[in-house]
C-alpha cells in the first residue's frame, strides 16, 4: 500500500517562512539551483517541492523518499543556506518524524 501522509498545518507555515526567506536572499546565498542547472543535472527542484508541500493535502511516498535522502544527506549541516533548504521541506523537526516512521523502509 503506497504512502500517504497528511501534510500538518504547522509544516505549510514554516515551508511559507523559507520560501519567504529565500526569496529576500541575494542569489549567490541561495541553496538551490535555478530551473536549467536542475534541469541538466536532472534533480527535482526544492521550490517546487516546498510549494507542492503548501497546496497539497498528502505527501506521495516518493516525495518521502526524496526528503529523506535530502535530509540524511544534509540533517549536519548548519550554515543558513541549508537550514532554509530543510525548512522548506517541513523543518528539522519534520523531517526527524518522517525519518523515525519511513526511515527504515526502504525498496
Amino acid at each position: 500500500m503506497p504512502i500517504r501522509l497528511k501534510i500538518p498545518m504547522h509544516v505549510k507555515v514554516i515551508v511559507k517562512k523559507a520560501l519567504n526567506e529565500r526569496a529576500k536572499l541575494p542569489e549567490s546565498r541561495k541553496s538551490v539551483l535555478k530551473p536549467k542547472e536542475a534541469k541538466k543535472q536532472g534533480v527535482y527542484r526544492k521550490v517546487e517541492k516546498a510549494k507542492q508541500l503548501i497546496r497539497n493535502k498528502y505527501l506521495e511516498e516518493k516525495d518521502v523518499r526524496y526528503m529523506l535522502s535530502f535530509y540524511n544527506r544534509n540533517k549536519s549541516c548548519h550554515l543558513v543556506k541549508c537550514e532554509i533548504a530543510l525548512n522548506m521541506f517541513g523543518g528539522r523537526s519534520f523531517l526527524r518524524f518522517l525519518n523515525s516512521i519511513y526511515g527504515g523502509k526502504r525498496k
